[in-house]
């Protein structure tokens, strides 16, 4: 679903975001992010406007969804990604300018960052 443009203080509808990771080598199995023992508090939203200042979203993270698979080994096929939910707060939606999103992940192994893209607040 597109984010893009959103209207200032709009806090609906909430955001169902993809977790893809890079493309795998050819010859080699699809790459799936595994949420498995994921919460919430591992998630969060990175946010950077257009003169560069970054900050956190303050809103809420809910529905972490595995990824659908089929076959194993070089044979997976992902029918579907993980995703995730975010409902944005009214601190993200109250100022005007473009953004660019990140869904900043963090794993027992460190942190692992998905560029959503540009997102831009519009006037009403």
């Amino acid at each position: 679903m597109p984010i893009s443009p959103w209207v200032i203080n709009n806090l609906a509808p909430a955001w169902v975001i993809s977790l893809v990771p890079d493309p795998s080598p050819p010859g080699q199995a699809q790459s799936y992010v595994n949420v498995s023992g994921l919460t919430a508090s591992n998630f969060s939203l990175r946010m950077r406007n257009s003169q560069g200042t970054e900050r956190t979203g303050a809103g809420a993270w809910s529905n972490i969804t595995a990824a659908v698979t089929q076959g194993s080994g070089a044979n997976l096929v992902v029918l579907s990604h993980a995703s995730v939910t975010y409902q944005p707060a009214a601190a993200d939606v109250n100022t005007l300018d473009q953004f660019t999103l990140w869904v900043d992940v963090t794993f027992s192994n460190g942190v692992e960052s998905f560029l959503i893209g540009a997102w831009q607040v519009v006037p009403e």
